[in-house]
């Protein structure tokens, strides 16, 4: 088997140009979404820029391409959705933890232990 099929028109298929990226990028924005929700939104929403631009070139010319770079492009989008919104979900709880208990709780580990025991004993 060859590493690259030929085309019809005797060509080489080639890989889209960021489907490692965008596979590489969704699976880090999934696994980094626990940095507060920014660094795995950032990657992932690159990678999902990404994504739409190497699916955009390998619709205009499906037979350049590998399908398993299209596969992998695809794989790396679905990751980069997961990523945004496991991200936005942990932004989200980061700003109400906030809003309910405030900023200084977080920067002071045992104020927020006598605050959550305040709580329960409620």
């Amino acid at each position: 088997m060859e590493p690259f099929p030929i085309t019809p028109s005797g060509r080489m298929q080639q890989h889209l140009p960021s489907a490692n990226s965008v596979l590489v990028l969704g699976i880090l924005s999934i696994v980094l979404c626990c940095c507060y929700g920014i660094v795995g939104c950032i990657l992932a929403i690159v990678a999902i820029i990404l994504a739409n631009r190497d699916t955009r070139l390998f619709h205009a010319n499906p037979g350049l391409y590998t399908e398993s770079s299209y596969r992998n492009l695809r794989s790396g989008r679905v990751c980069a959705i997961i990523g945004v919104c496991l991200s936005a979900l942990y932004l989200i709880c980061i700003i109400l933890f906030v809003v309910k208990f405030g900023l200084s709780v977080l920067l002071h580990p045992h104020e927020m232990q006598q605050r959550i025991l305040e709580m329960q004993h409620r």
